[in-house]
C-alpha cells in the first residue's frame, strides 16, 4: 500500500512541476485592440475639440510596434470634420499607445454623427472590436428628453421637426427591458415640434412618459397612455415654453373608424342613438306607402321609436288600408 502511495505522490509532484514549466513557456498572442466604446464627445458651435484614443496589446515586447488605423464605412461624420493619424505606435516595453482625433464643427447637424475606427487586420496580428466616437454639438442649454419606458422600449422612437417640417433630431433603437433613457441635443433658438411614436400602437402604458426640459426647467410631460403617437409644440430661447400634447389628425385615438366613433354610438351618420337606422330608416323607403292599415296596433307605435319617419303607422296601403279596420 505504501508503495502505491509513494508512486501517486511522485506522479502528482511531477505533474505540478511540468505544469509550472508550461506556464513559464506561455507566450501572449500578438493582439491589439482600441479602447472600448462608444464614447460621447461634444464640439462647440463653429468650434473644434480633440479626443485621445488608447490602443492596448496583450503582450509586451522590447521593440516599438506600429498598427494601421482605419475609418470604417459605417462612419457618418463628414470627412471634412475630423483628422486622425494613419498609424498608432505602442512603445517597446509597454502594452499601450495613444493617438489623437481632431474634430471640427463642419457639416455637423443637431442630431450629431459618429466616427468609427478600427485597427487594420494583419497576418500576424489579432485585432479587437471597432471603436465608436459619437460627436454632437455642445451648448449651455441643450434640449433634454427623458424617457420612462414600459417593458417594450424597442417600440419607441421620436423626432423633432422645425416649422418647415424638416426633421432635425430623431432617435430610437432602445432595448426592451430598459426602464429609462436620457437624450440631450443642442438646437438654435426657435419653434419646434416633438413627436414620440409607438410602433405597436399601444403607447408606453400609463406608467410611461416623455419629459422635455430646457435650461434646467421642465417644459412639458407627455403621458405614455397614447396610441400610436403624440406631439407637442415647444419654443427654445428667451421665450422658452411648450403647449399641450396633442394627437396628430391621422391617429385613431378614440378607436373610431372614420367619423364612426363609438362615442355617440353612431355608425357614420347612421347613429343608433335615436334608435333610427340613419336617415336611411325604413322610412321613405317604406313598403309602399302601404302600412298594414290605419291598422296600426292602436296608436300604439313603439314609442317614438319609429324606424324612419315612417312608423308602421301612417303607412297605409293607399287609402286601401285593410279596414279602418284597426285592431282596436
Amino acid at each position: 500500500m505504501k508503495k502505491y502511495l509513494l508512486i501517486m505522490a511522485a506522479f502528482v509532484s511531477t505533474s505540478f512541476f511540468v505544469g509550472c514549466e508550461t506556464d513559464d513557456e506561455f507566450t501572449a498572442p500578438n493582439y491589439a485592440a482600441l479602447e472600448m466604446g462608444p464614447v460621447n464627445t461634444t464640439v462647440p458651435l463653429s468650434g473644434s475639440t480633440t479626443y485621445d484614443v488608447s490602443v492596448y496589446t496583450a503582450n509586451i515586447v522590447s521593440n516599438d510596434r506600429i498598427f494601421d488605423i482605419e475609418v470604417r464605412d459605417a462612419t457618418t461624420l463628414s470627412e471634412e470634420a475630423y483628422s486622425i493619424p494613419e498609424t498608432v505606435t505602442v512603445p517597446g516595453g509597454t502594452n499601450e499607445g495613444v493617438f489623437t482625433v481632431n474634430v471640427d464643427d463642419v457639416n455637423l447637424t443637431p442630431n450629431g454623427a459618429a466616427l468609427i475606427l478600427g485597427i487594420s487586420s494583419a497576418e500576424d496580428v489579432l485585432v479587437g472590436d471597432d471603436f465608436r466616437l459619437n460627436v454632437s454639438w455642445s451648448c449651455d442649454n441643450p434640449l433634454t428628453v427623458d424617457f420612462a419606458f414600459d417593458a417594450y422600449a424597442s417600440e419607441t422612437s421620436w423626432n423633432v421637426v422645425d416649422n418647415d417640417g424638416t426633421v432635425l433630431l430623431s432617435g430610437g433603437g432602445f432595448a426592451d427591458g430598459a426602464e429609462a433613457a436620457n437624450v440631450s441635443r443642442c438646437l438654435p433658438d426657435g419653434e419646434y415640434t416633438f413627436t414620440v411614436f409607438d410602433s405597436y400602437g399601444d403607447g408606453m402604458s400609463e406608467a410611461g412618459s416623455v419629459t422635455l426640459s430646457y435650461a434646467g426647467e421642465e417644459l412639458v410631460v407627455i403621458p405614455g397612455d397614447f396610441i400610436s403617437e403624440r406631439s407637442v409644440d415647444f419654443t427654445l430661447g428667451e421665450d422658452a415654453g411648450a403647449g399641450d400634447p396633442y394627437v396628430n389628425e391621422d391617429e385613431d385615438t378614440d378607436d373610431s373608424e372614420g367619423d364612426d366613433s363609438e362615442g355617440d354610438d353612431s355608425e357614420g351618420d347612421d347613429s343608433e342613438g335615436d334608435d333610427s337606422e340613419g336617415d336611411d330608416s325604413e322610412g321613405d323607403d317604406s313598403e309602399g306607402d302601404d302600412s298594414e292599415g290605419d291598422d296600426s296596433e292602436g296608436d300604439d307605435s313603439e314609442g317614438d321609436d319609429s324606424e324612419g319617419d315612417d312608423s308602421e303607422g301612417d303607412d297605409s296601403e293607399g287609402d286601401d288600408s285593410e279596414g279602418d279596420d284597426s285592431e282596436e
